[in-house]
């Protein structure tokens, strides 16, 4: 009875392990299913945004350097358009101090026509005085250009304000998609290891179920063993009676 007592509390601590195990087997496999799952997803999250912030960044590149150049070439036109407003200046400038001789070469109307082509391209001819452009039609000239210069002007402050517009937003954007991309990294890195410490103990578990299973095997082999003796014994005793 003892021994068949014994057997008994064995069998029972062996079931009772083997059904924790399994249990504790089914937490860990539902764990894992889910880590996996977390870690696929985080894989894909963080690769979409790599491929966003890049796109982002190479788009930001052409777009800075279409504006520099566009700055380029109003800074160009600008710098054109004063040598031009200079030199003009200084025609005018120069020609409204001009004066002739006090005695002028005298040249006929017929040689006037001559090098002019006609007399209406030469006026009344040779007056004496010297040529000093047209002052009044210069004016607008220059103010005309000096018109275009703001213009040019105006376009490359604008150009200017949307380029650090442009990069105040990127920089914004960037920091933002940086710290989500941290976020997520880390949140990669923590389920890696939970998933391992999970893989590590499923397979603990998986292996002790192993073991518990045989032990609990044996035990109830040894119990039928002595099921079967203590049959036997007990028709023996009744023929002995």
């Amino acid at each position: 009875d003892t021994q068949m007592g014994q057997a008994r509390t064995d069998r029972d601590f062996r079931q009772a392990k083997v059904a924790n195990l399994n249990q504790d087997i089914e937490k860990a496999e539902a764990r894992k299913a889910e880590l996996e799952f977390r870690e696929d997803a985080l894989n894909d999250e963080i690769a979409m945004v790599e491929g966003v912030l890049t796109q982002v960044t190479t788009m930001r590149a052409d777009e800075r350097a279409a504006n520099l150049a566009s700055l380029k070439g109003t800074d160009d036109g600008i710098a054109a358009l004063r040598q031009a407003i200079g030199l003009l200046s200084d025609f005018y400038r120069k020609s409204g101090m001009a004066k002739v001789d006090d005695a002028p070469l005298h040249i006929s109307d017929s040689a006037v026509q001559q090098s002019l082509g006609s007399s209406d391209a030469a006026g009344n001819g040779p007056t004496g005085k010297a040529y000093q452009g047209n002052q009044a039609g210069g004016g607008g000239v220059l103010s005309m250009l000096k018109v275009v210069e703001a213009d040019f002007k105006r376009t490359g402050m604008a150009i200017s304000k949307a380029e650090a517009e442009a990069l105040r937003s990127f920089n914004a954007f960037k920091q933002e998609t940086e710290a989500t991309l941290s976020s997520k990294r880390k949140g990669l890195i923590n389920t890696e290891d939970e998933l391992a410490r999970t893989t590590g103990d499923l397979e603990v578990h998986l292996t002790d179920l192993k073991n518990g299973q045989k032990l609990l095997d044996t035990s109830l082999t040894i119990l039928e063993e002595l099921l079967h003796v203590f049959q036997v014994l007990h028709v023996h005793f009744e023929v002995a009676r």
